[in-house]
């Protein structure tokens, strides 16, 4: 090789070598950007997890609509303020008298005696009322023997040993006298109250089976209020033998009032009786039209005589109603002459 060639030679690759960067200088500075990429990532992943870390310890401040935490609010039950009379915890009126009656089933019960259910209505005397009437409704019971012929038992249920018993347990649950005769066992009835849950039973002694209904003050509304008061009044301003007392009790029926064929007279008929159990008739009211005043007719325990239907207002309130014909010997209808 002529020697001008090979200086040639020395000389470009001397130039090369200056100009570019020899391998191994290339890849040490890719692994050092690769390094610092990686503690970069590291750096943040553990500011991260150190910030949330952090915020989950701290409670969150409290807006001024944020609810009240569960922990925070006061408990009812352990408040002092809180009275067993309070709202929540009343019964309601039926409650109330099932609950008299669970108890008297309860007192009496006996492997001798047959309870059963009689949910009849007692009667009261609402504040304002000349006598008295029978509740809307009523829970109760009777009791009987088991066995038939059972004297000794029969006996028992008779006796006052055994009102007495259920009088006494009246008198535990706050009951008091309500409206009694003074001899009430004698008679073998008796009614009581209890006068701060309005509770009212009333009792028939002496009998077999014996019976105890119960109802509530409250069952009583407006309109049988003045009612009741309306036909006590048509009675004491008849011209009858018939006299009411204290003691009156005047009961309505379902669907009291009925229409005459004669329109618009208007006919009722209720059941008249003692509160303490003595007699008993149907009183019957008639009216001349639904706006004018109940009067009283009569009181009775059988047909009347067609003779007693006097008056041209009797007869358009009863015609077509049964009858008794005396001349005929016969049952008849009323007519209007």
């Amino acid at each position: 090789m002529p020697e001008d060639k090979a200086n040639d030679l020395e000389v470009n690759d001397k130039v090369e070598s200056d100009v570019l960067p020899q391998k191994p200088d290339a890849n040490k500075k890719k692994y050092v950007i690769l390094a610092v990429i990686a503690v970069l990532v590291v750096a943040v992943i553990v500011v991260t997890t150190v910030l949330l870390m952090n915020r989950g310890d701290q409670e969150p401040e409290a807006s001024d609509d944020a609810p009240v935490a569960a922990e925070d609010k006061p408990d009812d039950k352990d408040s002092d303020e809180v009275k067993d009379d309070e709202p929540q915890n009343e019964l309601t009126p039926e409650e109330k008298v099932q609950a008299i009656v669970e108890r008297i089933r309860a007192k009496i019960a006996s492997d001798k005696l047959s309870i059963k259910e009689a949910n009849y209505a007692p009667d009261y005397r609402a504040e304002g009322m000349k006598v008295f009437t029978s509740l809307d409704k009523g829970f109760g019971l009777t009791a009987t023997t088991v066995e038939a012929q059972d004297r000794e038992t029969e006996n028992y249920l008779m006796s006052d040993a055994f009102a007495n018993l259920v009088i006494g347990e009246l008198a535990s649950a706050g009951f008091e006298g309500y409206y009694n005769l003074d001899d009430a066992l004698a008679w073998g009835s008796g009614s009581y109250l209890n006068p701060k849950s309005g509770v009212v039973c009333q009792i028939a002694f002496k009998s077999v089976p014996f019976s105890l209904w119960c109802g509530h003050t409250s069952w009583i509304s407006e309109g049988t209020k003045v009612l009741v008061n309306e036909l006590a009044e048509a009675v004491e301003a008849a011209d009858s033998d018939l006299e009411l007392s204290d003691m009156t009790v005047i009961g309505l029926r379902e669907n009291t009032v009925e229409d005459s064929e004669y329109k618009p007279y208007q006919r009722m008929m209720v059941s008249l009786s003692s509160h303490n159990g003595v007699g008993g008739a149907a009183g019957l009211f008639y009216r001349t039209s639904p706006e004018a005043k109940w009067q009283f007719f009569a009181g009775a325990q059988g047909l009347i005589n067609c003779g007693d239907y006097k008056t041209a207002d009797l007869q358009k309130a009863y015609m077509g109603e049964a009858c008794w014909d005396e001349e005929a010997v016969r049952e008849a209808t009323v007519k209007v002459k």
